[in-house]
């Protein structure tokens, strides 16, 4: 089962009236919101049940759609994974990302996903570079947990747009 936390992809500069979550994504964002798409379905091909969980930016919702599309999934939206999420948000979004029964996406912001991976990190008794899980746009990180062992940990990598090569930072 995997636990995949994703940065949202090239958002314009700023929506005018609205504030921050108003924001869409630009052209360049919605090419790298259907190349996710295509990405996401071959990490997550046989990780089913699948739940998308998404802050509430416009930006965020976007990305994920081609994937919810992909698999028709519901997105569901959570005001947990925005910039500025506490550390009891995120320590709550790891406590979630632990009990899914199966495979679930977390798209949302820097800095707070870095922030969110070295909780879930934590909870494994693991410690990896804060430099490591810092994300760019459109990139996402890949938890993989044995579904047979209580969600332990067994790799941990890393994906950076535009090629998505999987990088190992775990495993």
């Amino acid at each position: 089962m995997a636990v995949i936390l994703l940065r949202h992809a090239k958002a314009r500069a700023s929506v005018g009236y609205g504030g921050d979550l108003q924001r869409t994504l630009n052209g360049e964002g919605a090419v790298q919101a259907g190349v996710l798409a295509t990405v996401l379905a071959g990490v997550l091909a046989h990780d089913m049940p699948l739940r998308i969980i998404t802050s509430p930016a416009v930006r965020c919702e976007a990305t994920v759609g081609p994937l919810s599309a992909r698999f028709g999934v519901s997105l569901e939206l959570d005001t947990r994974l925005v910039e500025s999420a506490s550390e009891e948000e995120l320590f709550e979004l790891a406590n979630l990302a632990a009990a899914a029964p199966g495979s679930l996406v977390l798209c949302g912001h820097a800095p707070s996903l870095g922030r969110l991976a070295q909780t879930m990190l934590s909870s494994q008794a693991m410690m990896i570079a804060p430099s490591e899980l810092q994300l760019g746009v459109a990139c996402f990180l890949g938890f993989d947990f044995a579904a047979d062992s209580g969600r332990r940990l067994t790799s941990l990598a890393r994906y950076l747009a535009p090629d998505y090569r999987r990088v190992d930072l775990i495993g």
